[in-house]
């Protein structure tokens, strides 16, 4: 599938309300400062995620040799080669092993990944990837930087998952790797991006369109990024300051 359809399949996507146009990204005050230097977030390698089941579920153990042969005739591999393959593979298993180790690199561990939210206002988050309520969160437009946002996918969250055979079913597994996470995580309603290289994207400023500022965040901090988005010419950015909602365990936002 090329880029240009991607495009047109996500604008679709959140005409249709599959995907939400905003979403959001959990930041420090340092972290956004970062950002507003350069309009660019790092898409980091799915081996750096702080959850060591994430991006790495379980799969068939040791490979299949009917499997592999199967894999390899998809390839279109000669019938000699095909032969000579799979009896190295027979000799050596750990040859077949590093066959699956090298499907995962080609096609999960080589891409980069910027974690999103649908929720601005998650106590949980804002505690974890917020400074503890003393940084921002940012409120990003799909609809403002569709190139962007090509490949999004919404975290499926489970308790139990079938496991994975990169060997006879390569398509799937590859998918169920990077959306599946355990419904442990499910308060965090992630949509990740996805791009072919890991490290720093850039992203149209209009897509910037609001900064919401925790409960504990100074009012040094909030004159500071208010400041460095006039002096960029923002002044279409909306922000918002959080405040403990009376009686519940809710944060409200005001606009400020």
């Amino acid at each position: 599938m090329n880029q240009e359809t991607k495009e047109y399949l996500l604008k679709k996507g959140i005409e249709q309300k599959n995907f939400p146009d905003t979403v959001y990204k959990y930041r420090t005050i340092k972290q956004m400062e970062m950002i507003l230097d350069n309009f660019s977030f790092w898409f980091a390698n799915p081996n750096s995620f702080n959850d060591p089941f994430d991006c790495n579920l379980s799969e068939i153990n040791p490979p299949n040799l009917d499997d592999a042969k199967k894999h390899l005739q998809t390839l279109n591999i000669k019938e000699n080669d095909l032969i000579k393959a799979l009896d190295c593979y027979e000799q050596n298993p750990t040859e077949l092993t590093q066959l699956v180790e090298t499907i995962k690199e080609k096609t999960i561990f080589s891409k980069g990944v910027l974690s999103l939210s649908e929720k601005y206002d998650d106590i949980l988050m804002w505690s974890h990837y917020s400074d503890y309520h003393k940084g921002v969160v940012i409120g990003l437009s799909m609809d403002d930087d569709i190139p962007f946002f090509v490949t999004p996918i919404k975290i499926d969250y489970k308790n139990e998952y079938e496991i994975l055979n990169y060997l006879s079913n390569p398509h799937k597994s590859i998918i169920d790797t990077l959306k599946i996470k355990s419904s442990h995580w499910q308060y965090e309603n992630e949509i990740r991006i996805y791009k072919d290289k890991i490290g720093l994207q850039q992203i149209n400023k209009k897509a910037i369109v609001k900064i919401y500022f925790g409960i504990k965040t100074s009012n040094e901090d909030i004159d500071k990024i208010k400041t460095i988005c006039k002096s960029k010419n923002l002044t279409h950015i909306k922000f918002y300051k959080g405040h403990q909602s009376y009686g519940s365990f809710e944060i409200k936002f005001e606009l400020i």
